[in-house]
């Protein structure tokens, strides 16, 4: 996913920076151009720097842009990297546009970094804006007649259905006039879609009589979320045989402990009953088969164990069988 995430967020900055620029809330520029990657920096590169030029204003404006797919800890620190970076090789220091996809738990990108040196000397500070794409309403976006912000719009929060918005979005991109634009549109929009809709909302948005378009990249998409859903299915089904195995093994466990806990309580009662019969037959010579068979009928060791006492202070066997 992050490999997929990659690729359309530099097909985006590349062909529809402005569109980006707008979910940031820039306006009023006359011009959009991306800068080349190798001009940015050597060794970090983010995912893109746009060149942008407003009225009045002789010099362009750097607007450096990231794109994540989920908030982490590592997007702030990478972030104000990215700001160094460009400002060790271009000595300008770029606007920042940080687009967020999907949240994830509690993790926010707060769009803020501080370094300090180590002995506290030097400090670094740096603020940026973030833009987190399901605050962003879908019917404005779709209301804005960009084309360009259309792969933006499953990620962003409507109160209408899902699927009447994905058809709107297929319809939209249909008619965009340029085929190679309207193709990698209808690709990213895909790429994006599957951050926020399962393999039936995609088959939605590429259904609808016609396909949105025969692409590699497409077929490529639509067999990682399959493949993905098959790892799931497989983990589930993994899972719920390693815990009916841990069930059976426990009731196993439970059965030989039942088992064992019934041949002591066992032997109990025959060491009971063994000590018994000596004792009766240690102080009165005999034990009557009729008291050996009421003997034998008793399973509870507790209480033969207690009939121990009773046959060494008994005045005679009639008073045992009595207490029996």
């Amino acid at each position: 996913m992050r490999q997929d995430k990659d690729r359309t967020a530099k097909w985006l900055i590349t062909h529809h920076g402005d569109s980006i620029l707008w979910l940031a809330g820039i306006h009023g520029f006359t011009s959009c151009q991306p800068v080349t990657p190798e001009t940015v920096a050597p060794r970090r590169l983010p995912d893109g720097l746009l060149e942008v030029r407003f009225p009045g204003d002789p010099d362009p404006t750097l607007v450096l842009v990231e794109i994540e797919a989920y908030p982490g800890n590592d997007v702030d620190p990478q972030v104000f990297e990215d700001i160094l970076a460009v400002e060790l090789v271009r000595k300008v220091t770029p606007e920042v546009v940080c687009l967020v996809l999907k949240p994830k738990g509690n993790l926010v990108v707060s769009g803020s970094r501080t370094r300090t040196s180590r002995r506290g000397l030097t400090t670094l500070h740096a603020n940026w804006q973030v833009v987190n794409l399901w605050t962003l309403d879908a019917d404005a976006l779709l209301a804005a007649n960009d084309p360009g912000l259309i792969p933006w719009v499953p990620l962003a929060r409507t109160n209408r259905p899902a699927d009447e918005v994905l058809i709107e979005c297929r319809d939209r991109l249909e008619q965009v006039a340029d085929a190679n634009d309207r193709s990698g549109l209808q690709v990213v929009t895909g790429i994006l879609a599957s951050f926020a809709l399962s393999r039936k909302g995609l088959e939605k948005l590429f259904s609808g009589g016609k396909p949105m378009i025969d692409s590699p990249l497409l077929h490529e998409l639509i067999e990682q979320i399959e493949e993905r859903a098959e790892k799931r299915a497989e983990a589930k089904a993994e899972a719920k045989a390693e815990a009916l195995a841990v069930k059976k093994i426990a009731e196993m466990q439970a059965k030989l402990e039942a088992e064992i806990q019934t041949k002591l309580e066992a032997q109990r009662a025959n060491v009971a009953r063994m000590s018994i019969s000596a004792t009766l037959e240690a102080r009165f010579g005999s034990v009557p088969e009729s008291v050996r068979t009421e003997l034998a009928s008793i399973t509870d060791a507790n209480r033969l164990e207690a009939m121990i006492r009773i046959a060494a202070t008994c005045p005679d066997v009639a008073t045992f069988a009595a207490a029996l």
